[in-house]
Formats: structure tokens, C-alpha cells, sequence
């Protein structure tokens, strides 16, 4: 992920994740998210009636710390809250953001989108922060 990205992530608190994938004894794959480290563990214990020894023995093995995925779903709805609140110049500010970046690339748009949300940040109320956190979940 871009440095933005990254950035637009600790703004809004999900920065620090630890993700537990695994697979079932069907074979279905599973994610869960835990806000830390500590939480994971606990949860692991409860879930799998571990101790704390084989809760992080298993951690070790199917846990790190990761960035929530930032989709097109995300991006998609992060523009229609923008529109919302900041419609005025919206792809200008996109389009000014660097005249190197074409917005048009898209593996490019996402970096774009989140420097804007970054230049936004400190304008934006704490309802309007919490929704994009909320998006980014």
C-alpha cells in the first residue's frame, strides 16, 4: 500500500490490526480483525477454549499485523461521502493533487483519493471523521 493510503488508515485509528486467517474443517476460509494484539489472544482462547500459551502458539503461525484492504467499494463510497460534503472542486482537487499522477490510472486513483481525504482531515468534524472510518472498516 502507498504511503496516503497508510496515512489515511492511521488517521482514522485502523493502522495497528492484527488479522487471524485460517481455514475450517470444511475448507471455508475465514478473517477476523482484532483492534490489537492483546484482543486477538483472548478472543482466540475464548473462541477455541485455548490456553494462553496455545492461543499464541497458533497466533504465530496464522496472525500479523495488517492494513484493512483499501477496495473500490471503499474508494466508491469515500467519493459519494466527499460529494456530499465537499462537492466544489472535487475532481479539480483531485486533478491538482499531482500533475504527475494520471487520476485516470487506477492503481494511481486510490493513492489520489486518499491524499485528498489526508488534506481534508484536519477540516473534517469528528461525525464526518467517524464515517469514514466507518467506510474504511
Amino acid at each position: 500500500m502507498t504511503n496516503e493510503i497508510k496515512k489515511l488508515y492511521k488517521n482514522v485509528g485502523l493502522d495497528n490490526l492484527w488479522v487471524e486467517r485460517y481455514d475450517d474443517s470444511n475448507g471455508f476460509e475465514h478473517e477476523n480483525w482484532y483492534p490489537s494484539y492483546n484482543v486477538m489472544i483472548k478472543s482466540m482462547m475464548e473462541k477455541n477454549d485455548w490456553t494462553l500459551t496455545e492461543a499464541r502458539n497458533v497466533a504465530k503461525k496464522e496472525c500479523h499485523k495488517e492494513l484493512l484492504p483499501f477496495t473500490a467499494e471503499k474508494q466508491i463510497s469515500l467519493i459519494i461521502f466527499l460529494s456530499y460534503n465537499y462537492s466544489r472542486g472535487l475532481l479539480i482537487n483531485l486533478r491538482a493533487m499531482d500533475k504527475d499522477i494520471d487520476i485516470y490510472d487506477f492503481e494511481l486513483f486510490g493513492e489520489c483519493l486518499a491524499r485528498l481525504v489526508n488534506n481534508l482531515w484536519q477540516d473534517l468534524n469528528e461525525e464526518e471523521k467517524q464515517q469514514i472510518k466507518e467506510i474504511l472498516k
